[in-house]
């Protein structure tokens, strides 16, 4: 067993980067059972205590609970319609010593934003003069099914100053949520050593990992991906139709990401936690400070006759509250 993950799985994910521009050696891949895993082992291997995460606000990075408590100050930077505002980022680089960029560049989770490749260009450029390193999330490049978004700043870098972390999870049964981590070489080791003392040598991705392995050793990987796609596509036709009848008139709706709505509601979404024994939310505040009238609410998921009587009680509480 090889705590880096399967030699022949590493071979595929890297023919599967390939596809959208990457270039990578299987000796870079560091295999993780999850992208929170992921995320853990490299702020392990990088971050030294007080750093300072810069991210996109609002994001899903502001849930990473492991990056605070490594003691690191986690610092949201504003967005625009291209994403981070590059004259905020300067800013903030300039202000805070010891900074690392995380980033979720495609299909940023909850507002579904991609960063266009002007505006990508620009930031790498600021993190590579100002000596940040990115590490760059791209876990949902894999519902990328047109294949569309911009180069990965992996690549626009030219592999210097930026950490990769994948992941297959958006599209594998929940029970597979296959994860990795392109390294430079020089931080190979180091990773291999962090895993083994976090996982030991019985890390529980092994059966995960030969499952993967297998469907693209038989050709069986991409075919699924496609009816992934047209699963998702009908879904997604499916619940666009009943957010609008049930909550188009009285909610401002984000369609942009290909798994959820990104929902502003005419209220506090603190005001649904009265009604916790009847419906149940995720508040905007796990993901900006200031998304406190936001939830997020899943395209795929429940039933269709449980989704359609979901937003049926979501609806009938906002009226009575507003």
């Amino acid at each position: 067993y090889y705590i880096e993950g399967v030699p022949e799985l590493k071979i595929a994910l890297c023919a599967y980067m390939a596809r959208y521009g990457m270039s990578v050696e299987p000796e870079q891949v560091v295999i993780t059972s999850s992208v929170f895993e992921a995320g853990n082992l490299v702020a392990g291997l990088i971050l030294r205590k007080h750093a300072t995460i810069l991210y996109e606000n609002p994001s899903i990075t502001n849930q990473r609970s492991y990056l605070r408590a490594m003691g690191a100050y986690m610092q949201p930077v504003d967005t625009d319609g291209q994403g981070i505002d590059t004259n905020a980022l300067m800013q903030n680089i300039k202000k805070h010593r010891n900074c690392f960029f995380f980033t979720y560049p495609v299909y940023n989770y909850p507002t579904g934003q991609t960063i266009p490749l002007g505006r990508k260009t620009a930031v790498q450029k600021i993190c590579q003069n100002a000596e940040v390193p990115i590490v760059e999330f791209e876990t949902y490049r894999v519902l990328d099914f047109e294949n569309t978004a911009p180069q990965s700043y992996y690549t626009l870098s030219k592999n210097n100053g930026v950490i990769y972390i994948g992941s297959l999870g958006s599209v594998l049964p929940y029970a597979i949520p296959l994860s990795w981590i392109v390294l430079p070489h020089y931080l190979i080791n180091a990773a291999n050593d962090l895993h083994f003392q976090q996982f030991g040598p019985y890390h529980n991705t092994i059966y995960q990992q030969l499952l993967v392995t297998e469907m693209f050793k038989n050709d069986l990987f991409y075919p699924y991906l496609e009816t992934m796609k047209n699963y998702m596509t009908e879904r997604a036709v499916f619940s666009r139709t009943l957010i609008q009848q049930y909550l188009g008139d009285i909610c401002k709706i984000n369609d942009l990401h290909p798994l959820a709505y990104w929902v502003q509601l005419p209220l506090s979404s603190r005001e649904l936690l009265r009604f916790s024994d009847k419906v149940k939310v995720v508040s905007g505040l796990c993901h900006s400070a200031g998304a406190d009238d936001y939830i997020a609410i899943s395209k795929v998921g429940p039933s269709k006759e449980k989704y359609e009587e979901g937003l049926a009680l979501l609806r009938e509480i906002l009226l009575s509250l507003t």
